[in-house]
């Protein structure tokens, strides 16, 4: 049992000690990975910790210090399986392969993640959805990729 339906239970059950009605009801786990229909990308980054939050938990996977990926970090930080493929399609390579640092792929990621919220996007992405999404994406990520390129057409130089 999640602790929001634990939450919820209790309130109807009046056991809680919040009695005022006004307090908000917290928005859906983006734990669940069983998803009966879609949930919006905006809900699920705000339960993550705004923006902030997913710049935190990706400064936190793609570790500079280290130089490489925590394998399952991002699964065990709650971030749903269908944003992760969303937020790290093509960055983790590049950054594994050295033509990206840490710092330039959670931009990029976070910039994905705009995308898909100002697109009003629900996870999972239907197929005219993401090929729609993935061209925004390409589209807003040109100059980083064409500086990738170009760091790594100067490494096969050397």
């Amino acid at each position: 049992m999640s602790v929001v339906s634990t939450i919820r239970g209790l309130r109807k059950m009046s056991l809680a000690d919040d009695k005022d009605d006004t307090v908000a009801t917290p928005p859906p786990s983006p734990r669940n990975a069983h998803w009966s229909h879609g949930v919006k990308v905006a809900t699920i980054v705000a339960g993550l910790g705004g923006l902030d939050g997913i710049r935190a938990i990706l400064m936190e996977y793609w570790r500079s210090d280290k130089g490489y990926i925590l394998d399952g970090f991002l699964e065990r930080r709650f971030v749903p399986k269908d944003l992760v493929e969303l937020l790290t399609k093509g960055i983790e390579e590049a950054f594994c392969r050295g033509f990206l640092d840490a710092r330039h792929a959670v931009d990029m990621a976070v910039r994905r993640v705009q995308v898909l919220i100002e697109e009003n996007m629900t996870l999972p992405l239907t197929p005219v959805d993401e090929k729609r999404v993935f061209q925004l994406i390409r589209e807003n990520e040109k100059p980083d990729w064409k500086l990738m390129i170009e760091k790594m057409t100067q490494s096969r130089r050397t």
